[in-house]
């Protein structure tokens, strides 16, 4: 899902009040809503660095967008482990954001899943425990309650709701403060026991904050990025 965006260098210095450009800051993020089509939810996800002076949110998880299979398009995407019974996965152009996405089907009767442990990019133990981690991922799936999310430090773990089943890509959050033993820092990406079903996910992304207070500066993988107007763009290592 690209934008295309054109930023004037030559305009004239902002001679705005606080106010004011609190309320262009409101005003632009919605235009980027309406644009877009999103759903209320995700206003949080335009990601801006304008707000609050934030600088930037780095995003933990690598192949964030499931841009790289290098073992091929029948076997887990660069970085991911695939696991459960009988589960399958195959790269889909069914897309959220970028070229692919991960499409799962589960085992009849078995849980599927794909993982990724992002410890070390986060820093490991020593920085992961007793912080607090928000997982967000999109998927969608024609199955209610089958498909959600779960972020696991090797001691508990935060989990989300489940998908409506209504068809079409729905963001699901999932926090996290970790264990001061945790040991892990790992996105479930999860489709319960049950029929066989397809979960198509893409997006995905582990920042540090609770979900009402991450979202204030602008989405970064592993470079930063001044200016995105975009909704979690590619996080590749």
């Amino acid at each position: 899902m690209a934008l295309p965006v054109t930023i004037d260098t030559n305009a004239p210095a902002n001679t705005d009040s606080p106010e004011q450009g609190d309320n262009k800051i409101r005003e632009i993020k919605q235009q980027m809503v309406d644009l877009l089509g999103l759903p209320t939810a995700a206003q949080a996800y335009l990601l801006l660095n304008l707000q609050n002076g934030k600088q930037g949110i780095r995003n933990f998880v690598a192949n964030a967008s499931f841009e790289t299979w290098a073992a091929g398009a029948t076997s887990a995407p660069t970085g991911w482990t695939l696991s459960g019974t009988g589960a399958t996965i195959a790269r889909s152009t069914d897309e959220f954001h970028g070229t692919y996405a991960a499409e799962v089907t589960n085992g009849v009767g078995n849980q599927g899943e794909i993982q990724f442990n992002c410890l070390t990019q986060a820093g490991g133990t020593s920085y992961i425990r007793n912080r607090t981690f928000t997982l967000i991922a999109w998927v969608k799936t024609s199955t209610a309650a089958r498909v959600n999310t779960n972020l696991n430090d090797g001691v508990s773990a935060g989990s989300s709701a489940s998908h409506s089943g209504g068809g079409t890509y729905e963001v699901l959050l999932a926090t996290r403060t970790c264990d001061a033993a945790a040991t892990a820092l790992t996105a479930r990406l999860i489709t319960t026991a049950g029929a066989a079903i397809t979960a198509t996910w893409d997006a995905i992304a582990i920042v540090e904050g609770g979900a009402a207070t991450a979202f204030g500066g602008s989405y970064t993988g592993p470079e930063v990025v001044g200016l995105q107007i975009a909704v979690y763009a590619d996080a590749e290592a």
